[in-house]
């Protein structure tokens, strides 16, 4: 059985690991999309629809990411072990950020199928609240109910 060391910090790279591979299929996909409207022989005329459904969907994908994220700080005092804690911490990291990745990619299917770079702004702002989200040992430690023996623990993590 491995040390309870070593297995927070494997739990908690992997927390560290899925976030960026979330961020790092965001980044890849708004690449092809750049690519696809600049290669792209039509054009498009701009929608106001757009302009109003993207500043609407980007709120409501921040206050659902912020409402999961309360949500989940409620239960959080109810994990006894250092690793539920780590494990509580992943589940919440999903949480926060599956509502502002779902919007973001709307927003590069929408530049995609519109062929109009505008919506990309709207990605930029969502990729700027995904980051706010994103998992550290600062955060954790801050965020969790840590003894004297987690809290050493913890601050190796990183």
């Amino acid at each position: 059985m491995k040390n309870p060391i070593a297995q927070a910090k494997q739990l908690f790279r992997e927390n560290v690991i899925l976030y960026l591979a979330l961020l790092l299929g965001q980044l890849f996909f708004s690449v092809f999309v750049i690519y696809m409207i600049f290669n792209s022989q039509e054009t498009s005329s701009f929608s106001i629809l757009g302009l109003l459904f993207c500043p609407i969907l980007l709120f409501f994908a921040y206050f659902i990411s912020n409402f999961m994220n309360n949500t989940q700080q409620w239960s959080k005092h109810r994990t006894k072990s250092l690793l539920g804690k780590i494990k509580h911490n992943r589940t919440t990291m999903i949480l926060r950020a599956a509502p502002l990745e779902a919007a973001n990619l709307i927003f590069l299917l929408l530049a995609l199928f519109q062929n109009q770079l505008f919506y990309l702004l709207f990605f930029c702002v969502g990729l700027i609240l995904f980051l706010y989200f994103r998992p550290s040992t600062e955060t954790f430690i801050k965020e969790y109910p840590l003894s004297d023996d987690e809290l050493e623990i913890a601050r190796a993590l990183a």
